[in-house]
């Protein structure tokens, strides 16, 4: 009988210890991260980064190109078409792209339409923020709609960028108006800020 209520008493202490929630560490500046992308897949790896990570060296035969075969955002670090290399960690900025000498441009609300190129035809129309974000390392458009989604492109030097949904970027083009109207092309959308005056 005793020896029943030691396994219990056992069992319910083993069950507590799972229960309690353990926060993950981040990656600390000057930390290595090892991510390789198999058979030419995307691969994410978890590595909490909060700030910015560089590749540190590569070890694949394939290219490995921020923004296209590899990159950083949401804790992780991601690679893709072949890149495996040493990834270091260089910043804790909250800012995933580590933006230590930014200038906000003033969020200015208008109005934006998400058009479908290959049908040629109008996805939505609706009220929305955009913000631009720039450094002397990237410039960052963000724009929430009215309804809550979110589009964010990135140029870091090498043309802007938009987070696709199936993970990874995909390249976008960029086209400004002046301060009244931005567009925005990547795959067969187009994406149309006015501002209202």
């Amino acid at each position: 009988m005793l020896f029943k209520s030691e396994l219990s008493l056992a069992f319910t202490i083993t069950l507590c210890m799972l229960a309690i929630p353990v926060s993950a560490a981040y990656a600390e500046p000057g930390e290595i991260v090892r991510c390789e992308s198999r058979h030419g897949n995307y691969t994410r790896c978890e590595s909490h980064t909060r700030g910015k990570a560089e590749l540190d060296h590569k070890i694949s035969n394939a290219s490995c190109r921020r923004g296209k075969s590899w990159g950083y955002e949401d804790g992780a670090i991601w690679v893709d078409n072949g890149c495996r290399g040493f990834f270091k960690i260089v910043s804790r900025d909250d800012d995933y792209w580590g933006h230590d000498d930014e200038v906000d441009n003033k969020e200015r609300y208008g109005r934006c339409k998400l058009v479908d190129r290959d049908r040629d035809s109008v996805i939505f129309t609706q009220g929305c923020r955009m913000k631009q974000k720039s450094s002397s390392r990237v410039d960052k458009y963000v724009l929430k709609m009215d309804s809550g989604r979110k589009f964010v492109f990135k140029d870091t030097g090498d043309g802007y960028y938009i987070s696709s949904r199936e993970g990874g970027t995909v390249k976008a083009r960029h086209r400004s108006e002046g301060r009244s109207k931005n567009i925005f092309v990547w795959n067969n959308w187009r994406l149309v800020y006015e501002n209202r005056n």
